[in-house]
């Protein structure tokens, strides 16, 4: 089971190696120039962790993921992103699993000319519990996270946007109970147009 872990975890760095470093554009065909509203939907693989004090376990799967935000001289400014995991998280120390989606603000950190961003973020995570002994049916805790990507420009207001990152999450905090997500994902943005 630990082996299968790091098999996932180190493809999953790898793909985002991959999508950054090949599928970096230059910084001509990287940003549309307009001003106003983007939204998009993604798809990407996802490793996601449940830990109690010393002990952890993990599941990865499919993530499902949605952005809407501004975007002013040629970069993307604020943004809200929705993650869905597909998948069941499961407790390390009890027979439990959740399902998460987790909802985002991020600042969108975009040298001028640059393909490449990093965006630092903050929000929430619902998180609905299943399995034969659950201690409840959902909760809601603080989420933070980070992403970094790249934008490759495919016409005048579609974008392709490779991206990795990370997200943690607390359960309960005084029982150093937490989750996190460790992604890899593609956007397909449309961009304001003119």
């Amino acid at each position: 089971m630990a082996r299968r872990r790091i098999v996932f975890r180190t493809a999953l760095v790898a793909a985002s190696f991959l999508l950054l470093g090949v599928w970096a554009p230059g910084p001509a065909a990287a940003q549309t120039s307009e001003s106003g509203f983007f939204f998009g939907g993604g798809l990407g693989l996802g490793n996601g962790t449940m830990s109690v004090g010393s002990s952890s376990d993990s599941k990865g799967g499919l993530t499902v993921s949605a952005q809407f935000g501004t975007q002013r001289e040629a970069r993307r400014r604020w943004v809200a992103d929705l993650t869905i995991e597909t998948f069941k998280v499961p407790n390390a120390v009890r027979d439990e699993y959740y399902r998460a989606v987790t909802l985002m603000a991020q600042r969108a950190l975009t040298p001028q000319g640059s393909p490449i961003y990093v965006s630092p973020a903050l929000g929430f995570q619902h998180r609905t519990w299943s399995g034969p002994d659950p201690a409840e049916s959902s909760d809601i805790g603080l989420a933070i996270g980070g992403m970094i990507g790249g934008y490759i420009r495919l016409t005048d207001r579609l974008m392709l946007m490779p991206e990795a990152g990370a997200q943690w999450s607390g359960i309960e905090l005084e029982g150093s109970v937490g989750g996190s997500l460790i992604f890899a994902r593609v956007y397909l943005l449309v961009m304001p147009g003119g």
